[in-house]
C-alpha cells in the first residue's frame, strides 16, 4: 500500500473501531395501503388509522367521486362480447362512500356491470384512490345501445352521478 492509501486505511479502521456505538435507525415508510397494517392506509409514506381520512375528522373535508370517462363509449363492436371499464376516483380530501351503481334499464340493460352488485358495495374510496368497474357488452343484434349507469354516493356536491353508456353493432 503507498503512502496515498494509509490515510484512507486509518479512516476505515478508525471508523470501524467506532462501530459497536453507532445506532443504526430504519425508519418505515409505506409505499401503498398494503404496506399499513389493518385499518390503516398509507399517506404520504406514512400509515394511518383510516378514521383519520373520515370526512367528520377532516375540517372542511369534502368527497369528490369524479368517474372516468364522463361518457363510456365502447364504440363499434364485433358480435363477440366487448369490454370497458369505468375508474371510480375520489379526488377530495376525506373518505367516499359509493352506495351503489346500477344501470338505469335495470334488468332490462344490454350491458352488464358484475362487480355492480348490491353484494359488493358499499365501496370506501380513500382521498385519491381508485375502484374499477368493467362493464360488458354483447350484442343481440343490430343496432345502436345506450343506457346510463347510476352512481349513488356522498359526494359532497352531487350525490346521484349518470354515466351515459353507448354501443353499436353493425
Amino acid at each position: 500500500m503507498g503512502k496515498r492509501g494509509a490515510p484512507l486505511l486509518m479512516l476505515l479502521l478508525a471508523a470501524w473501531g467506532c462501530q459497536e456505538d453507532v445506532q443504526t435507525v430504519f425508519i418505515a415508510r409505506c409505499e401503498n395501503d398494503l404496506g399499513c397494517g389493518d385499518g390503516e392506509i398509507c399517506i404520504e409514506g406514512e400509515c394511518v388509522s383510516r378514521d383519520n381520512v373520515s370526512c367528520s375528522a377532516i375540517e372542511g373535508g369534502k368527497a369528490i367521486l369524479q368517474p372516468g370517462p364522463p361518457v363510456m363509449d365502447l364504440g363499434h363492436v364485433g358480435s363477440g362480447s366487448s369490454m370497458g371499464s369505468l375508474v371510480l376516483r375520489n379526488i377530495g380530501n376525506c373518505t367516499l362512500t359509493v352506495f351503489e351503481a346500477y344501470f338505469e334499464s335495470e334488468e332490462a340493460s344490454p350491458f352488464q356491470c358484475p362487480y355492480c352488485a348490491a353484494d359488493r358495495f358499499p365501496v370506501e374510496l380513500f382521498p385519491f384512490r381508485d375502484h374499477q368497474l368493467d362493464v360488458f357488452f354483447t350484442p343481440d343484434g343490430v343496432g345502436t345501445y345506450e343506457d346510463t349507469l347510476i352512481l349513488l354516493s356522498d359526494d359532497a356536491e352531487f350525490s346521484e352521478i349518470r354515466v351515459p353508456v353507448r354501443a353499436t353493432f353493425n
